[in-house]
C-alpha cells in the first residue's frame, strides 16, 4: 500500500476532529462541575436579616426626609410667628400710646 500525502492528511484530519470532539465534551464537563461547585447555600436567616436590615434602612432614610421636611416647615413657623410677635408689640405699643393719648384728654376734659 502506498501511503500518499492525501492518505496522512486524511487521517491527520480525523485525529484533530477526534482530539477536538474529546476536547468539546471534556470542555463541558468541566463547565458543568464548575458551575455545580459555584452554587452558594444561602442561610435563610441570613438572608431574612438583610431583608429587615434593608427594610429598616428604606424606613430610616423615609424618617430622615419627614424629619427634614417638619424642620423646614417649623424654621417657616418660626418665622412667621416672629412676624406675628413683632406685629403684637407694635400693636401693644400703638394701644398703650392711645390709652396715654385718651389719659392726656380724659385729664384735659377732667373725665376720670
Amino acid at each position: 500500500m502506498i501511503w500518499s500525502n492525501n492518505m496522512f492528511k486524511k487521517i491527520k484530519d480525523t485525529i484533530v476532529f477526534i482530539f477536538a470532539g474529546i476536547g468539546a465534551v471534556l470542555g463541558a464537563i468541566f463547565l458543568l462541575n464548575a458551575n455545580k461547585s459555584k452554587r452558594v447555600n444561602i442561610d435563610r436567616e441570613e438572608a431574612a436579616n438583610t431583608r429587615e436590615v434593608n427594610l429598616l434602612k428604606k424606613q430610616l432614610k423615609a424618617m430622615k426626609a419627614d424629619r427634614d421636611h417638619l424642620e423646614a416647615e417649623v424654621v417657616t413657623l418660626k418665622e412667621t410667628l416672629d412676624g406675628r410677635s413683632k406685629k403684637v408689640r407694635d400693636a401693644k405699643k400703638a394701644v398703650k400710646t392711645v390709652d396715654i393719648q385718651i389719659a392726656d384728654l380724659e385729664a384735659k376734659l377732667g373725665i376720670k
